[in-house]
């Protein structure tokens, strides 16, 4: 069943506080509206508003940093921890010291004078009195939000800002000594009968690629059932021109879709993602309200990931962009776990496939689709998301999209309690001429019924799975019964050689083989091949009358090592019907897929790289047939590996269900 709005987090909050908002929302609104829903210490309406569970409510709690007044006497901003008359141990103190008030670590003061004393949850008196207080003031919640749930003293930790520059405590000796505790208090934070709360940490930081992530270290952590992340993309004061880290191409938005990535697929709870929209300065709210919603997109599945929107005013921080709701089960694209990417150290490795990498279209460019999608329960059609994460307007080409799209979503006004709106036929979208503005983002809209792909091709590629990797006996005879060769009759068959393919012919015959038992193919295609060494060769396709003198189908053939060329083969002569500039190495891989049985489109990955198009041509002189491999008599060094293709994957999208949802958390939205 298709639900109002996408999943989202917002205050409820009728006290005082400057941070916080929501406190004139009416109850309908936050039940219609808001799936997980925050309130501070001090709150009367949540709870009230809380109707059949929903939305469910978590309450503020940060038992990492107690702040007190600047003579030291409680502040209001914390729990009343600080009159609670325990034991000095309860406090961390400077490394080298001894356990004394005189020793306490404490923050740089605010600009009103208050400052942070840190709680030591290795100290049983600590421990028990935070649970005690927790149990006495706030078991009707369904759970807790942890702030400040760093992952390491410094290096943007726990210590971070604090007085001294001290980077370990006396308590806390070692990062690992700091998560041991934090771990055991998590095991201990229950109510009085026993049951857990369900609590979401904010643990991710801002997705800094050179800090530490939570994501290496809370993932499956005890009574954690979400991961939270701040400033994904934007935080509370800063213009968006202000944003480098996310908007120069230095990775840092690829990681922090990354993290998303990780964080949904590890079946460990669902992803928060915080973004200020405040109109702060100037007239940004909307672009920063796009950003954060297609952000939130990229990486959406129902209870895995939750928007929240926030403006820190009276009203409910709710924009009506967030009811439209894509149908997953149709999603043409989906970032799977990332591969290769650095969480624990900070070193600045990104994924080398999955997570970004499966909706990068070009350089710090991403796209994600569903063939349904709907607005506030009624069906509009197809949605597709696009973000622009550099620092110039970029054109969309038909080519990122396998759906057509026919209007831009347009915003007008704000929150949804103020009467904001959004028109899902706003403005016109053409391929090849609609840019999307630096560091912008568009939402766009196409008709229903769509099931495969645009009028330019395939952009998720491959969307099949390798064929061959060749890794077996070498051979100088045949690649194995899989296998037909040669194609074209008098030239040599391929073999195998130290777990690769290679033309046993050398520099006498050109070798080729087709991969008989993947059968003919009438329609959508795609093949791909790694290039080991890189020589001639190239990739048979819609092939018929292998073996005789005279061949149909077409080829995909590098043109030296700066461009490839499409042939299309008629009685066996070769006419070039396509060219692509391109440099080729050993390492890279080359493919093509064919749309329909008349468009073909070039695509290349450079080693260690993803997917790019290259180009398009309409051909629909030959329409089935095998695919193959061919290397020249040209080049006796090339060898090929990793022989992938088939039928693309084009249907109504990827049922997608990630493994927590096979039990799915107890702060599942209903």
């Amino acid at each position: 069943m298709a639900r109002t709005h996408i999943d989202s987090w917002a205050y409820d909050d009728n006290t005082s506080v400057s941070y916080a908002g929501g406190g004139t929302a009416p109850a309908a609104l936050v039940q219609n509206w808001v799936s997980y829903a925050e309130a501070l210490s001090g709150n009367t309406k949540l709870l009230t508003d809380q109707s059949a569970g929903i939305p469910k409510a978590l309450m503020y709690l940060d038992v990492m940093k107690i702040y007190v007044n600047s003579d030291g006497s409680f502040n209001a901003d914390s729990i009343p921890m600080v009159n609670a008359g325990l034991p000095e141990t309860a406090w961390l103190h400077i490394p080298g010291t001894s356990v004394a008030v005189a020793n306490r670590l404490k923050g740089t003061p605010r600009g009103d004078g208050t400052y942070s004393i840190y709680p030591n949850l290795s100290d049983t008196n600590a421990v028990n009195w935070l649970v005690g207080y927790c149990r006495s003031n706030y078991s009707s919640y369904n759970g807790f939000m942890l702030d400040d749930w760093d992952c390491t003293l410094a290096n943007g930790g726990l210590l971070y800002q604090v007085q001294g520059g001290y980077t370990t405590a006396l308590e806390y000796a070692t990062d690992a000594a700091m998560r041991s505790a934090m771990s055991s208090f998590l095991s201990s934070l229950t109510r009085s009968n026993g049951t857990a709360w369900q609590n979401v940490a904010n643990c991710l930081g801002s997705a800094n690629q050179f800090l530490p992530s939570g994501v290496a270290y809370w993932l499956g952590a005890p009574n954690l059932v979400g991961y939270l992340s701040e400033e994904t993309p934007f935080n509370i004061t800063l213009p968006i021109a202000s944003y480098p880290d996310y908007f120069i191409g230095n990775t840092r938005f690829a990681f922090m879709l990354d993290t998303i990535a990780k964080t949904v697929t590890s079946g460990s709870g669902f992803y928060v993602n915080l973004s200020d929209v405040r109109d702060v300065p100037g007239t940004q709210q909307l672009q920063r309200r796009r950003l954060t919603l297609a952000t939130a997109m990229l990486g959406y599945s129902p209870d895995e990931l939750a928007a929240w929107m926030d403006n820190a005013s009276s009203n409910l921080s709710i924009y009506p962009e967030q009811g439209l709701w894509p149908d997953v089960t149709s999603a043409m694209q989906t970032m799977r776990a990332p591969v290769g990417v650095d969480f624990a150290n900070g070193s600045g490795v990104v994924a080398s496939s999955g997570g970004h990498v499966d909706l990068q279209v070009v350089a710090d460019v991403y796209r994600r689709e569903f063939a349904t999608a709907y607005n506030q329960g009624s069906p509009v059609g197809a949605l597709a998301v696009i973000v622009n994460a550099t620092n110039a307007a970029v054109t969309v080409q038909q080519t990122w999209l396998r759906l057509n799209y026919s209007t831009v979503v347009t915003m007008s006004g704000s929150d949804v309690q103020s009467g904001g709106t959004i028109n899902t036929a706003g403005s016109a979208f053409t391929a090849g001429t609609t840019q999307v503005p630096a560091r912008d983002a568009l939402i766009l809209i196409g008709p229903a019924g769509q099931s495969g792909p645009g009028s330019g091709g395939y952009v998720s590629f491959p969307t099949t799975a390798i064929q061959d990797t060749f890794d077996r006996a070498d051979n100088a005879t045949s690649l194995g019964a899989n296998w037909t060769g040669p194609t074209f009759s008098g030239d040599s068959n391929l073999g195998i050689s130290t777990n690769t393919c290679y033309n046993p012919g050398g520099v006498t015959k050109s070798g080729e083989a087709q991969m008989t038992s993947l059968g003919t193919f009438t329609g959508p295609l795609e093949a791909y091949i790694t290039l080991s060494t890189f020589g001639a060769c190239g990739i048979d396709y819609l092939i018929t009358g292998t073996g005789s003198a005279s061949v149909n189908g077409y080829r995909l053939q590098p043109s030296g090592s700066t461009a490839l060329n499409v042939y299309r083969i008629d009685g066996s002569a070769f006419t070039q019907i396509l060219t692509v500039a391109q440099t080729l190495a050993s390492g890279d891989s080359i493919g093509v897929a064919v749309s329909g049985s008349s468009v073909h489109t070039v695509w290349y990955k450079p080693s260690g790289g993803s997917w790019t198009s290259l180009g398009t041509v309409t051909d629909a002189t030959h329409t089935s047939g095998t695919i193959g491999l061919a290397i020249s008599s040209a080049s006796a060094s090339t060898r090929l590996d990793s022989f992938g293709g088939g039928v693309p994957v084009v249907s109504s999208g990827w049922i997608w269900c990630h493994p927590g949802r096979l039990n799915p958390s107890p702060l599942a939205p209903n």
